[in-house]
């Protein structure tokens, strides 16, 4: 039953994973469709070394998927996963918005913002279900169910109050537009740097929430032993 539950949860974590980067993966494709030469052109074309790069990123990516399919369904590492990679994001967006003079294309990373909070949406909502499978395994997890729902909400909880506020931020939309951003650009800049303060904090405590539970469920596994 649980290697059922298991299943279940990769198979809804590589659908929504596939729904999230439909869009992204669709605009990729059309931006390859537009500079593919002829074979001709190949032959005399410079920029050859460019499209073999381009395929080498889209195989790596693809690499990094079927890998992230194969990863554990633990709602607690998946957690943490969705915390490194928003992170990871707000600390693109921070230094990109701090490089105010570099000729950039800013709606393009107001886009990849929202759609970063759409899939921080759809991951949470698979962390939840993966609490529910622990739920259903009975007095075998009654343990590391506990733990889990003990910490668990608060995070999401708080990860979800980041994900609206970035949603909900004004300033954060208008700083495309050339007009008004340098009114907005601070506010903006203050925004990020509380936001990535926060995640921060998140992420060192998932630290210690993640050493605790491998050692309670180490002690488990040798109690059952």
């Amino acid at each position: 039953m649980a290697d059922i539950n298991k299943k279940n949860i990769q198979e809804q974590q590589q659908q929504l994973q596939q729904d999230v980067n439909l869009q992204n993966d669709t605009s990729i494709s059309q931006q390859q469709i537009e500079i593919v030469p002829t074979n001709e052109e190949l032959d005399r074309s410079p920029k050859q070394p460019r499209i073999t790069e381009s395929n080498e990123a889209e195989s790596s990516k693809q690499n990094e998927q079927e890998s992230d399919s194969d990863s554990d369904t633990d709602p607690l590492l998946l957690t943490e996963e969705i915390l490194l990679k928003y992170k990871d994001f707000i600390e693109y967006v921070y230094q990109f918005l701090k490089n105010d003079g570099e000729k950039q294309d800013w709606s393009e990373i107001v886009e990849r913002a929202k759609r970063l909070v759409g899939s921080t949406h759809l991951n949470m909502a698979i962390v939840i279900v993966g609490m529910e499978c622990l739920e259903d395994m009975g007095s075998s997890s009654e343990k590391k169910y506990k733990f889990r729902e003990t910490h668990i909400p608060n995070i999401l909880s708080l990860l979800r109050y980041i994900n609206t506020r970035i949603a909900s931020s004004s300033s954060f939309r208008l700083v495309s537009d050339i007009k008004n951003r340098g009114k907005v650009l601070p506010i903006c800049l203050e925004e990020f740097e509380r936001w990535r303060q926060d995640l921060n904090l998140l992420i060192d405590e998932m630290q210690a929430l993640k050493k605790m539970a491998l050692e309670l469920d180490r002690e488990d596994e040798e109690k059952t032993d």
